[in-house]
């Protein structure tokens, strides 16, 4: 359990700075649950976005897993307001683009050679950035217009680290809240963490 209090507490200070705290249902808490909400919101300034644009940038924030997350989220219009499922599906291809990257220095070293080898153009520019990757626009020298799909350099590290503790939390809310079993998480869970192995391999 010791080990969960760690990625906690960063959640934590990231959902107060975007003031996700305004966003949950706390009037029907306990008074002793909902106080510490209370106190918290004496302190805090008023958030100037819209809730979408606050969910989306504590999504973005977090890295690629909860990028993840709050895409599937963003399907789920009979669960979630209208204005949370928009600025959810921001997260499908409009994440902010890997900052200080050079796509044709990235390409040089994936093939160990220069890229102007193979390419005519190759747009620094992305098309698209989402939670693993970013896409941008290429010609190849044959004349072929490509383009070139480049994964996030710290996305690897960041999901092994993130869906351990997911998983972890899971597993813990699945022992100690009897209720929740029906929902299976650790199991769904296990399966996310999958998928995700599996879409860093571009190749795949």
């Amino acid at each position: 359990m010791l080990r969960l209090w760690r990625p906690t507490l960063h959640i934590l200070r990231c959902a107060l700075r975007h003031r996700i705290d305004l966003l949950l249902p706390t009037g029907s808490l306990p008074k002793l649950v909902r106080l510490p909400f209370v106190i918290v919101r004496l302190f805090l300034r008023s958030p100037k976005a819209s809730q979408g644009e606050r969910i989306r940038d504590f999504c973005v924030e977090l890295g690629p897993v909860y990028i993840k997350l709050g895409q599937l989220l963003s399907t789920r219009h009979d669960l979630l307001d209208p204005d949370l499922v928009k600025g959810l599906a921001q997260l499908q291809d409009r994440v902010p683009a890997i900052e200080d990257f050079d796509i044709r220095e990235f390409v040089s070293e994936q093939l160990d050679a220069s890229w102007e080898g193979f390419f005519a153009e190759l747009e620094q520019q992305p098309l698209a950035s989402a939670s693993i990757a970013q896409v941008h626009a290429g010609i190849l020298r044959t004349g072929e217009r490509v383009v070139v799909k480049a994964v996030r350099p710290d996305a690897e590290e960041q999901i092994e680290r993130d869906m351990a503790f997911v998983v972890a939390a899971a597993t813990a809310i699945d022992q100690k809240i009897p209720a929740s079993r029906r929902f299976h998480l650790p199991r769904l869970m296990r399966d996310h963490w999958h998928v995700l192995r599996d879409e860093l391999d571009m190749l795949h």
